[in-house]
């Protein structure tokens, strides 16, 4: 995946909540782990949705042992504080950046 130009975008609907990876609905990825039995991707509390929408995002920029061994921390770092009822962007480059620092650190 091209970083510079890959978006994630969260969006709130009347009903439920969805994220986007460049347009496309962002695969849960519940093949890999289910933390949402539903597969639901939400933000904004350190929940079991959040940490399969931290997951699947992770599992989009990276392989998949690095989303599976790094996930829970980004979701900490910053799926949790996120706005819970309001739309985001992030650039697949900063979800990079917070996941390398995340590495650099349990290097240590």
């Amino acid at each position: 995946m091209a970083l510079d130009t890959a978006f994630f975008e969260g969006v709130v609907g009347v009903v439920n909540r969805y994220v986007l990876l460049n347009k496309k609905l962002l695969d849960p990825r519940i093949d890999l782990v289910t933390h949402s039995i539903s597969g639901e991707l939400t933000w904004g509390y350190p929940g079991r949705g959040p940490a399969q929408l931290a997951l699947a995002m992770l599992c989009a920029v990276y392989d998949d042992d690095i989303a599976l061994l790094h996930h829970e921390q980004y979701k900490e770092q910053v799926i949790a504080h996120m706005p819970p009822n309001k739309p985001w962007f992030l650039s697949a480059a900063e979800v990079q950046r917070v996941v390398d620092d995340i590495r650099g650190k349990r290097e240590f």
